[in-house]
């Protein structure tokens, strides 16, 4: 994902589906280093259009030598979190 740098949009969500947030996206703002990158995340709330930056640390879990986790907060203000790559089903 870090050698992307258009804005990617959430295009199926399992998680938190409660809340009035919608248009979910992210877009890599800078590389600071190889696990290191600062996105810009947002999301429309209403008529609002709602963005912030955060600091993502890539990491490795389990037995995987290359990345395939990060660690950022999801909502602004919240504490770091590690979340492990989730790709989708193409038939789903």
């Amino acid at each position: 994902m870090v050698n992307v740098t258009a804005r990617l949009y959430v295009y199926k969500r399992n998680f938190n589906t409660s809340t009035d947030y919608r248009c979910l996206f992210a877009q890599m703002k800078k590389k600071i280093n190889e696990s290191l990158y600062t996105y810009t995340l947002g999301a429309k709330l209403y008529k609002d259009f709602l963005t912030y930056d955060v600091n993502s640390t890539l990491s490795t879990t389990g037995h995987h030598s290359k990345y395939n986790a990060a660690t950022y907060p999801n909502v602004r203000g919240a504490t770091p979190k590690l979340r492990k790559l989730m790709t989708k089903d193409p038939k789903n």
